[in-house]
This record gives structure tokens, C-alpha cells and sequence, in this order.
């Protein structure tokens, strides 16, 4: 129970770190460079669709799984 309550809240922070860069509002920070890449993951893991229907995915498993690769360590 522990370990999978650590890999949620490693999980978690990794969202929040993701969000707090790509919704920046703020008009210095370009939409060009690592920022991009980060839009590009995010549309990936969250604006899936079926290929055959075009409906959004809600698939927990390409969650964690994408994000377990982004994960250092």
C-alpha cells in the first residue's frame, strides 16, 4: 500500500509541475522550445482518441503508463 500511495503522490506532482507550465499565462514564457514539447505531451495524454470512432479515450493505463517514462529515476 505505501509504495503504490508514493507512485500516486510522485504521480500527482508530476501533473501539477506539467500544468504549472504549459496554462502559464504569463506572455514572456514562449510557445516555442521545451514548453511546446510539454503542450505536445500533454495533447497525447489527454486529448486521445479512438482511432476508429474519434471518441476521447479515458484510459488510465496510457496515463500512468506516459507518465511513468517522463519520470527520471
Amino acid at each position: 500500500e505505501l509504495s503504490k500511495e508514493a507512485d500516486n503522490g510522485r504521480l500527482l506532482r508530476l501533473l501539477a509541475k506539467l500544468n504549472f507550465v504549459t496554462e502559464r499565462p504569463d506572455s514572456t514564457w514562449p510557445e516555442t522550445g521545451d514548453r511546446y514539447v510539454l503542450k505536445l505531451f500533454r495533447d497525447f495524454v489527454f486529448h486521445a482518441a479512438a482511432p476508429d470512432t474519434g471518441a476521447p479515450l479515458l484510459d488510465w493505463g496510457l496515463l500512468v503508463e506516459a507518465l511513468n517514462k517522463v519520470m527520471p529515476g
